[in-house]
């Protein structure tokens, strides 16, 4: 592979997405908000961004955003860009002045289009782990055992592996890969992936509470992580993943005092209905960039 080739593909402009389409969606609130770990901004406020499509380099400015790469992909089913997000920030900004002033702060935050499986794995890994540690575990599975994706800058990138690429990468093999307690989940998932004992193809069709069933099978997949992969991999809105940031700013925001798990979850069905989801993220971000709580939680 030449790290240094003059005709880089991450050089070669495949696709613009006008400013005017660009209200809603800002890539760098979008590739920060915790659920995507493959992205690298470089010193040209340019973001490497690698996905279930590909390696690509993106930027945006006031033109609107500039995407690089060998082949184009589907950047509207990515982005979610079919989908009236100026219609879902008008009905949840109603709500109260404080998601509204989440939905402010985050504009252009989008929920993204991912790979399941990916995600599957991805938050598997992410259980009380900070986002930085995230990254580094996830770019190290896939330097190991994925694809070659393409290099920039003389950095090499890697898609990130397949179920059947990772069918004889064994628990002890994980711990050695820093995974800790994690690394009998990862195999797990990916046995049962492979073997269709759980069926992330059958899963697109089923209801939330199947579907979220379905991905609980995996040893170590909760709630919370079933939720992520739903909203995230699936685009399943009725999802709301629970975290102690979500606990903490639902409730200091909307309790006297710290809610049940079911006083939690009967509030967010009834509140936020169908766009739960997508609040979940305001929210999220909302209290990640206020530090509410008194400590700094884990992701």
């Amino acid at each position: 592979m030449n790290l240094n080739s003059d005709n880089n593909p991450l050089e070669n402009l495949i696709a613009v997405i006008e400013s005017d389409k660009l209200a809603h969606l800002s890539l760098v609130q979008t590739m920060q908000s915790g659920q995507h770990f493959r992205s690298k901004v470089l010193d040209d406020d340019s973001i490497i961004v690698v996905n279930q499509y590909g390696l690509y380099r993106m930027k945006e400015d006031t033109s609107g955003l500039s995407i690089y790469g060998e082949h184009l992909f589907d950047y509207e089913a990515y982005f979610d860009m079919n989908r009236d997000y100026e219609q879902i920030q008008e009905i949840l900004s109603r709500k109260d002045p404080h998601l509204e002033a989440a939905i402010i702060m985050n504009k252009g935050l989008r929920i993204l289009q991912q790979d399941p499986f990916e995600m599957i794995m991805t938050f598997i890994i992410s259980q009380s782990k900070q986002i930085s540690q995230i990254k580094i575990l996830v770019e190290r599975l896939s330097h190991l055992y994925g694809d070659a994706a393409g290099a920039y800058k003389e950095v090499a990138y890697h898609m990130f592996p397949t179920p059947e690429q990772l069918i004889g990468v064994d628990e002890v093999i994980y711990k050695a890969l820093k995974m800790g307690y994690r690394s009998r989940y990862l195999e797990d998932a990916v046995k049962k992936i492979v073997t269709r004992t759980v069926d992330l193809a059958a899963i697109k069709s089923m209801s939330y509470e199947k579907a979220k069933a379905e991905l609980m099978q995996i040893k170590g997949v909760g709630e919370k992580v079933a939720d992520c992969v739903l909203l995230f991999g699936y685009g399943r809105f009725e999802a709301f993943p629970v975290d102690v940031w979500i606990e903490r700013i639902i409730g200091e925001l909307y309790f006297d005092k710290k809610p049940s798990k079911k006083e939690l979850n009967d509030f967010v069905d009834d509140y936020f209905g169908a766009y739960k989801g997508i609040a979940q993220q305001y929210l999220f971000e909302y209290a990640r960039t206020l530090a509410l709580g008194k400590n700094k939680p884990k992701n």
